[in-house]
């Protein structure tokens, strides 16, 4: 995460990842299309933002678009679906549970730079995780 970005978790489920990048400095815009796990994350963070995908943000709201916990599918429909807020941020960081190749080859269509790939396990789980530079709107 580049130091002092404003970063949205966008589908933040609980708040944990928000509350983290928080505590670590960064300027951070939760949101969540489901009612309960958004009541959940502004117990956690004070404040969450209720609608699905993209649409809780302005253009230029946030430096930075974390995605995670979702099907690489998903991902490429909730970017596609605002490329006025996708545009607009300096970089996506997409963790997909599941068809990262669907997600790759959206992008690459999309003219999207995958910048950086990491790997991350937790208990007994590898996760892909994309640093993508997007294609400027």
């Amino acid at each position: 995460m580049p130091p002092g970005a404003s970063v949205a978790d966008v589908g933040c489920g609980d708040g944990q990842l928000a509350l983290h990048l928080a505590a670590s400095g960064h300027r951070v815009i939760a949101t969540e299309a489901r009612p309960g796990p958004a009541a959940r994350a502004r117990e956690r963070l004070g404040e969450c933002r209720l609608g699905a995908g993209l649409t809780p943000l302005q253009p230029g709201e946030a430096d930075v678009l974390v995605l995670a916990g979702m099907g690489g599918g998903t991902m490429a429909r909730v970017l596609a679906a605002s490329p006025e807020v996708a545009g607009a941020a300096r970089l996506w960081i997409l963790q997909p549970m599941q068809r990262v190749e669907r997600l790759r080859e959206w992008l690459a269509a999309g003219g999207h730079q995958v910048e950086r790939e990491l790997s991350s396990s937790q208990r007994r789980r590898v996760y892909t995780v994309l640093v993508v530079r997007p294609r400027a709107a």
